[in-house]
């Protein structure tokens, strides 16, 4: 069985920009992630809302988990909100477990 492929997709509006993930974010991936976040909030400006859209990623471990809680740090450093949208229900479930569905503003 091949792995879903792992893709970013960023897309900037007047209000702020949104991260699209898809595939797994796990540790082998998760890096990725973290450096696009760091980008996109150095790029911020005055915008102050930042999503990532959880709807295509299938799985998600303690590595991806700790990107959510930096980016959640820096954001809130910056004055920019963040959210995560459409996370899969299994995803929801490891935000539920961890107690971080009570840390992060999550848009079903």
């Amino acid at each position: 069985m091949v792995p879903e492929a792992f893709e970013l997709r960023v897309t900037h509006s007047a209000e702020g920009a949104t991260v699209e993930v898809v595939g797994e974010l796990d540790v082998a991936t998760a890096p990725q992630l973290r450096l696009c976040l760091d980008e996109v909030l150095r790029d911020m400006g005055e915008r102050t809302r930042l999503v990532i859209d959880l709807g295509a990623v299938n799985f998600v471990d303690s590595t991806g988990l700790t990107i959510f809680i930096g980016a959640h740090k820096r954001s809130e450093s910056q004055q920019v909100s963040l959210s995560l949208l459409r996370p899969q229900p299994n995803v929801r479930k490891v935000l539920a477990i961890t107690g971080l569905d009570t840390v992060l503003d999550i848009s079903v």
